[in-house]
């Protein structure tokens, strides 16, 4: 859409060319009408219109001018402002004036044809896309091709532009033109000319190539209006369109070229100026439907602007009530239908109301709606689905259930049976289809993926008592769970447990895997294993403490379960095969371990161990006297001890003075005071202390009576 400016009374006196166009038609006799339309604001003095306009005849070939036709003022008349919408108040003293020159000129064929050319100064200052547009002039050109087989008479424009339209509002100008040749025309945007300047306004005319005008930033030659959409002109038949979105006043530049069995002939050229004031119009408009299907009430919402009152009328038939003056109104048909929607919106001003049109169709609630049933594992995954919400016995069904669904599809309302053949997340789609709506619901169903239970063990045949070994070879997630039933009573929800069997026999052996959404499989290997008697190890004592001076022990045979092989170990040297019962000796103070094992028939076997402790004998002899004397005999004194742990051995005088002590058990008192003199003859005091065999504290205290 045009660009726009707010006219003004000063800018309405200084009065500045706002337009033109040159175009010819053929006379005959090489006899050419040339017509020149100038527009330019009334009064003012700063671009009147010439007394004599100097319009330039130029060989196109050469350049060389053939004539300067000096077309005389016809006097001037004023041009209607042709706003089309009344919803403004127009700037006082707004006016625009049109002169049309009109002369004849005889023009004999010549190669490569003639230019025609006007030049002119000056635009508006207040043009708001052309930079420095005061200084800015304008040519109108019109081009007569030179063929001596033809008088061709140039297009003309056929109606004058709007000088006012309202921004906001839609432009739908027809800007086209008329051939009287009947010549192919095509309409193309196009750069305004520069021509006179402020220093020499209405200048002799020069011939092409012409200087151009300079756009404004963010105009181009296909942009040279603020619109919004941006403005279009149809190239087959001249329909201007678009919304102007700025206020200021614009020049648009547009060319209507023609063609002969697609061969360029002329072109005519029109630029103008069009003004973008605010207007007070209100806009009517009628929001599209959104919600279809759902029952008789119809709620309406406007999207009107600029407007202070609506008038609705519902287009019901039946009815002269079917009215509201709400901003938002509903209303409840009698029947279903499609009804023509009228909304009336008025700023107050009456003149200036719009009126908009919508269809709305009005059917019964149709709503698609499912509950997505429990989700399930793969391995015998079956789905059942149950349409609800709103549907007709018309009602079109339609499922999608996915690509890797049996079956894929289906029209019932409560179709059951379908299956699917890879876990996951599955889309399904659920379409109700009637009075020429559609209501769609999807939900998500997920199938897990199931475990494959499998495993395997390291040995089929065993012993009683003996324990096999499980491997787990599930295909599941590892945090799993399992749970082992080994046939004979007893459970494990270990993932690779280890086994006793107790008992003779054969053993079915069954592994649930269970996944961390519940999907479960098993596997049962019957038979799987077979368990053959084991004899039973035994003898007594299997606990023995002994002491080294009476360390002979007799073990008990009690093995049984058909023993046919029998091995003692008394856990020192001796090595027994004998059936029956063992009296052995055991040499040195210590701890053994003994063992039996025991073998059958069936080549099973049992071991069974024990410990034998040999302690050494608690045994204290302390004498009453000694005499060293030198003599070798009795010359020293010290207790006579099989064992001691933390050994501690003092003699005191009568006094309480230790004259000996040590922790050594072999050492003795030489009957010196602490190693350095004589101890006199006397009778001393000692004590004894320290730990037996078993860990039990003993104390001893007596006298010893030395003699010299």
């Amino acid at each position: 859409m045009l660009g726009v400016l707010l006219l003004s009374a000063s800018s309405i006196r200084s009065a500045h060319l706002v337009g033109g166009e040159l175009f010819y038609e053929c006379l005959g006799g090489n006899m050419y009408k040339i017509t020149m339309k100038i527009y330019r604001d009334c009064g003012g003095v700063g671009a009147p219109f010439d007394p004599l306009a100097k319009v330039g005849i130029f060989e196109r070939s050469t350049g060389n001018q053939v004539t300067l036709m000096q077309m005389a003022f016809p006097g001037s008349n004023q041009v209607p402002i042709n706003d089309g919408s009344g919803c403004y108040t127009l700037p006082p003293n707004l006016c625009l004036e049109e002169a049309i020159y009109i002369d004849s000129i005889m023009l004999p064929p010549l190669a490569g044809g003639y230019d025609i050319v006007y030049q002119r100064c000056c635009r508006n200052p207040t043009i708001v896309n052309l930079d420095n547009p005061g200084a800015a002039g304008s040519t109108y050109t019109s081009f007569i091709p030179g063929d001596d087989t033809f008088c061709n008479s140039s297009p003309s424009f056929n109606n004058f532009p709007p000088v006012v339209i309202c921004i906001n509002d839609p432009l739908n100008f027809d800007h086209s033109a008329t051939d009287l040749d009947g010549d192919s025309l095509v309409y193309e945007f196009a750069r305004p000319y520069h021509g006179g300047t402020s220093a020499n306004p209405a200048p002799n005319p020069v011939a092409p190539p012409f200087a151009n005008t300079v756009w404004a930033p963010g105009f181009s030659d296909t942009y040279q209006l603020a619109t919004a959409p941006a403005i279009a002109l149809d190239p087959a038949t001249g329909l201007l369109t678009g919304t102007p979105s700025a206020v200021g006043q614009y020049v648009v530049c547009i060319v209507v070229k023609e063609f002969r069995d697609g061969v360029f002939i002329s072109e005519t050229r029109r630029d103008f100026q069009f003004n973008v004031v605010n207007c007070n119009k209100a806009i009517a408009a009628i929001a599209d439907q959104e919600v279809f299907c759902n029952d008789l009430t119809v709620q309406f919402d406007n999207n009107s602007f600029n407007s202070a009152s609506f008038t609705w009328d519902f287009g019901d038939p039946t009815t002269l009530a079917d009215t509201s003056n709400q901003l938002t109104p509903s209303y409840t048909y009698p029947d279903t239908g499609v009804y023509t929607i009228r909304l009336i919106a008025s700023n107050g001003g009456g003149a200036c109301s719009d009126t908009a049109y919508n269809s709305f169709r009005v059917f019964p609630r149709l709503e698609a709606d499912f509950n997505p049933p429990a989700n399930a594992c793969i391995a015998g995954n079956s789905f059942t689905f149950n349409g609800a919400g709103f549907q007709y016995s018309s009602t079109d069904i339609s499922w999608d259930f996915g690509p890797d669904a049996t079956p894929q599809t289906s029209n019932n309302l409560n179709p059951s049976g379908i299956s699917y053949s890879t876990p996951g997340s599955k889309n399904v789609r659920l379409v109700y289809s009637d009075f020429g709506c559609i209501d769609t619901a999807e939900a998500l169903v997920e199938v897990y993926e199931s475990p494959v239970a499998d495993f395997s063990n390291d040995t089929n045949i065993v012993c009683a008592r003996y324990p096999v070994s499980f491997t787990n070879l599930s295909v599941i997630d590892a945090n799993n769970t399992y749970l082992w039933n080994f046939g004979d009573g007893t459970t494990s929800t270990a993932r690779n447990p280890v086994h006793e069997y107790q008992f003779l026999g054969l053993y079915d052996v069954k592994l649930v895997a269970t996944s961390n959404d519940g999907c479960k499989d098993s596997i049962t290997y019957a038979d799987l294993i077979q368990v053959k008697p084991s004899p039973t190890a035994g003898f007594s004592p299997l606990q023995a403490e002994l002491f080294s001076s009476e360390s002979e022990i007799t073990f008990y045979n009690e093995s049984s379960g058909g023993v046919t092989q029998l091995i003692f170990t008394t856990g020192d040297t001796a090595l027994y095969t004998t059936f029956g019962d063992i009296t052995h000796e055991y040499g040195a103070v210590g701890t053994y371990t003994t063992r039996q094992i025991v073998e059958n028939a069936e080549g099973c076997s049992d071991t069974l161990y024990g410990t034998v402790i040999v302690k050494p004998d608690d045994f204290v002899y302390v004498p009453n006297s000694f005499t060293p004397n030198g003599d070798r005999y009795n010359e020293t004194f010290k207790p006579s001890i099989t064992y001691g742990e933390g050994y501690s051995f003092k003699v005191f005088d009568r006094w309480g003075g230790i004259v000996f002590e040590t922790t050594e058990i072999e050492e003795a008192w030489d009957g010196t005071i602490n190693g350095k003199k004589l101890a006199p003859t006397d009778v001393y005091v000692y004590t004894l202390s320290y730990k037996n065999a078993d860990g039990d504290d003993k104390f001893y205290h007596g006298h010893v009576t030395l003699i010299r």
